[in-house]
């Protein structure tokens, strides 16, 4: 029997109409290279995409939404057609409204009917055949509760179950999920393993690469990464965020701290006005309103006052100076990306999309600044 014998077989001719043009991404076997794209709506409020230097015109009425990734750009038409960008063309998935997708930097996770599928790689998978809110998903990963209450993980194309009695709570990083078993026991899958943190439910968790940390039951803060357990010895902490291989927290004496690829580092005496974590990177404000990173084991100061607003990305970080033009920590170097006032700017990746005050619509890439007309 021939594959698309087997899915007609499967599948009634409604989910058919949505899974074949899903079928021919398959075959692609050139994939597009990361963090080159970037989609927004022009002035007639059609969808654009830009492509690694290319602007595309990929829509002529305007979206009902449309996210974006690294490697896909997921879109419903005004037809109410789900669809996505990939390897410089549009691709149909299923010719009726998805209302939930989700995209990360590796994937694209969206449920069809009670089905929960990815796209990954170019490969369309059935990560459940029945499923509703009782998913989470990272990067490379998704963990799933069955209709039988079993606790699955799907990660580089397989299938592992974890427990087989329903679980209390779960959330996913990048790579990995914690979870809370039947039993308050918390524990994290990681690398094929299952390991029990704690015989006790932890107050909260966050989850990124590599990395798990939480409070304990007690108060205690806790770092879990890959595979050993740093005890902080600290109490109640007011903040901590967490991203990959870093996790940045306020102690309890007021210090900003952060951990990184296994290490302490002391940042700064006092509270940070504000911070943010993606990704591998770190960026705040001190209470000098100097405006700093945290990078790759280091720290940079980048300016000496504080921009109008900031955002990260991996390994990018672009901001709004005193008067409003856009810079960025990019490539290893600062760059001033528009000597024009701005009124506003995203950050996907590598690809700046900013607006100017008067609307006009740049694309700042790989050191150009690519104009919108």
């Amino acid at each position: 029997m021939s594959m698309q014998q087997w899915y007609i077989n499967r599948f009634s001719r409604h989910w058919l109409a949505g899974f074949l043009p899903a079928m021919m991404i398959l075959c692609l076997s050139n994939m597009a290279s990361a963090q080159g794209l970037a989609a927004f709506k022009d002035r007639q409020n059609r969808l654009i995409i830009f492509d690694h230097g290319a602007f595309k015109k990929v829509e002529y009425l305007p979206p009902r939404s449309y996210k974006i990734g690294n490697q896909y750009i997921a879109y419903v038409d005004d037809g109410q057609n789900f669809k996505i960008f990939y390897n410089g063309e549009s691709h149909l998935i299923a010719e009726y409204d998805i209302k939930r997708y989700f995209i990360t930097d590796n994937q694209m996770v969206f449920r069809i009917g009670d089905q929960l599928r990815s796209l990954e790689q170019g490969k369309i998978n059935v990560v459940a055949a029945w499923v509703q809110q009782n998913f989470d998903y990272g990067d490379s990963i998704i963990a799933f509760k069955t209709f039988t209450d079993y606790f699955v993980v799907f990660y580089q194309g397989q299938k592992t179950e974890l427990e087989q009695i329903k679980i209390r709570s779960f959330k996913c990083g990048n790579n990995l999920v914690a979870y809370l078993d039947y039993a308050d026991v918390f524990k994290v899958w990681a690398d094929g393993e299952i390991i029990e943190l704690d015989n006790y439910p932890p107050n909260s968790y966050k989850t990124g690469t590599n990395t798990v940390a939480y409070e304990d039951n007690f108060g205690y803060f806790m770092i879990h990464y890959k595979g050993e357990l740093y005890e902080t010895g600290l109490f109640e902490i007011p903040s901590y965020k967490v991203g990959d291989d870093i996790v940045a927290f306020v102690d309890e004496m007021d210090q900003f701290k952060v951990f990184y690829q296994g290490k302490f580092t002391a940042l700064t005496d006092a509270r940070p006005k504000a911070y943010i974590v993606e990704d591998n990177m770190l960026a705040y404000l001190d209470l000098n309103n100097h405006f700093k990173i945290f990078f790759d084991g280091e720290e940079q100061t980048l300016e000496t006052y504080a921009p109008q607003r900031f955002k990260a990305d991996k390994d990018v970080v672009a901001y709004m100076d005193y008067e409003g033009r856009l810079k960025a920590w990019y490539n290893g170097e600062l760059r001033e990306v528009s000597d024009q006032i701005i009124d506003k700017f995203a950050v996907y990746g590598k690809t700046i999309v900013y607006w100017t005050d008067s609307q006009e619509i740049k694309v700042f890439y790989e050191g150009k600044t690519y104009h919108y007309y």
